[in-house]
């Protein structure tokens, strides 16, 4: 698949999903001021072949009664991390979260909980051996996952673990991390949608 049909398939499709999105708060929308110029300016938005930045699609993994969230410890950055990563040119956003969400859990039973996007984030990469320093247009999805199903940690991370949503303080102070808590108290019928996903009355 050549760039221009790729982009033509899915750049549209996310450039619709981030215009409908709505902001939590200032940074939220400036993320989403950023991405749209990127998308609007870039011919490679997806992929790793843009050295000034690339779209990435990452996951907020909540178990089934919303008290926890995966999270995995990033080789790289040194730091505690929602599961995510690189796009392809041949596949949507959410293809790309969920894929991302279960190389690096090995958990293939993850799914998303909406379609719609969670959260947005802009930041910077630093230069890393030959990779120069760039940055990560990340579009964050909700996901559900059964917290007693084994996971495995990746070759990209050096641990990874459920964490209850109150402690997340503990592991990190990432303003994005925390935002993305917050936008789990603003949603009034998480639960309910939690239990349609399941397909029974109780959790």
């Amino acid at each position: 698949m050549t760039q221009k049909s790729s982009k033509s398939i899915y750049y549209e499709a996310l450039s619709l999903m981030v215009k409908r999105y709505e902001p939590l708060d200032t940074n939220d929308s400036k993320s989403r001021k950023s991405l749209l110029r990127f998308l609007e300016s870039s011919t490679h938005p997806f992929g790793k072949a843009n050295p000034l930045g690339h779209v990435t699609a990452s996951t907020w993994i909540i178990n089934h009664d919303a008290t926890k969230v995966l999270m995995t410890y990033h080789r790289k950055l040194e730091k505690w991390l929602q599961l995510g990563g690189h796009t392809n040119e041949d596949e949507s956003i959410q293809e790309a979260a969920l894929r991302e969400a279960r190389e690096e859990s090995g958990n293939e039973a993850i799914e998303l909980l909406y379609d719609a996007i969670y959260d947005l984030d802009v930041h910077f990469i630093p230069a890393h051996g030959a990779t120069p320093a760039h940055y990560h247009y990340d579009v964050r999805f909700l996901c559900l996952a059964n917290d007693d199903v084994p996971i495995a940690i990746s070759d990209e991370s050096i641990d990874l673990k459920w964490i209850s949503v109150s402690k997340i303080n503990e592991y990190t102070v990432e303003p994005s991390i925390l935002r993305m808590i917050e936008h789990m108290t603003r949603m009034p019928h998480l639960t309910k949608d939690i239990v349609c996903i399941l397909g029974g009355p109780q959790l």
